[in-house]
């Protein structure tokens, strides 16, 4: 679906509670899981308010960079001398739309002009979903897939663990932490992957998004959980008040300086280092124990 709006001539988008750009705040059509593609992959919009009125000026409703590519076609004269009073009123009404839409949605200017599909900025791309909904439950991981350029098969049926397979799908092409910055409800498959992506509309914008390249024992899924190498210390500080947590790990930085993005953990076997998710908190830098080691855990 993704492609077939990527390689569309225009998407025309129909906001059927909108009158203008003032009260497209409320429309439904930004808060769908499915229009979240339809708005980042088509190079060429034309939006309707509920009248089958365009919103803007012109002939259609073009994405910002096809102004930019049209400044250059025609060249700068044609653009602030023959055209400039159509072309200007229509290039301020497009900026106001689109910053309208990035406040609506959280989506940065940036990333609506530019959007490429692939697994960058992970954990972002997540909070964009974070808030949209779905009839299907299962529906909430399949219209993320365009987004992240990754394959998934389709199993209505599955419900939750659709969203699961799509985050061992991410984990397994990518090296980033990003995925494992959520807050809520773990999913039921392994503890260190969300429930839903609503889980990422709470981040810790964990700053070292990456692994090491220089790690070895890339993250995987195996038989026994997620196997992935961390420096972990097998001892938890009382005043955190984390009950059940044996062991943590330090992620990265914060957002907040002096920060350190925490994982808190639970040995739950002996015989081999295997553990459970039990928190990501954040803690300062100067209340941390030194005594970590780095090894290759198993977390179910």
């Amino acid at each position: 679906m993704f492609t077939w709006y990527r390689d569309s001539h225009i998407c025309i988008v129909y906001l059927g509670a909108t009158n203008n750009c003032v009260d497209m705040r409320q429309d439904p059509w930004f808060s769908r899981g499915w229009t979240l593609q339809e708005l980042l992959a088509p190079k060429r919009f034309a939006f309707y308010s509920s009248y089958w009125m365009q919103i803007t000026n012109g002939d259609s409703t073009r994405h910002p960079v096809e102004l930019e590519r049209e400044k250059e076609e025609y060249g700068e004269k044609y653009w602030h001398e023959g055209g400039s009073t159509k072309k200007t009123q229509e290039e301020a009404s497009e900026t106001f739309l689109w910053a309208t839409i990035a406040d609506v949605t959280g989506i940065d200017i940036e990333d609506l002009l530019n959007f490429k599909p692939g697994l960058y900025d992970v954990g972002k791309r997540m909070g964009w979903a974070s808030k949209r909904v779905t009839t299907r439950i299962e529906d909430m991981a399949y219209c993320l897939i365009g987004i992240f350029g990754v394959n998934l098969s389709i199993a209505y049926g599955e419900k939750e663990r659709a969203f699961y397979r799509l985050q061992v799908e991410i984990l397994q092409n990518s090296n980033s932490k990003a995925l494992f910055d959520w807050q809520g409800d773990a999913s039921n498959y392994n503890s260190m992957l969300a429930a839903s992506p609503a889980c990422f509309s709470k981040r810790l914008n964990l700053q070292a998004n990456e692994f090491p390249t220089s790690n070895r024992d890339p993250t995987t899924l195996t038989s026994a959980g997620i196997r992935i190498c961390l420096e972990v210390c097998n001892k938890v500080p009382q005043q955190w008040n984390q009950p059940g947590a044996t062991a943590f790990s330090n992620l990265g930085g914060s957002s907040k300086p002096g920060y350190r993005v925490i994982l808190v953990l639970e040995r739950i076997k002996k015989t081999y280092l295997q553990y459970k998710r039990v928190a990501l908190i954040e803690v300062r830098s100067s209340y941390l124990p030194n005594e970590t080691s780095s090894s290759a855990v198993f977390i179910q």
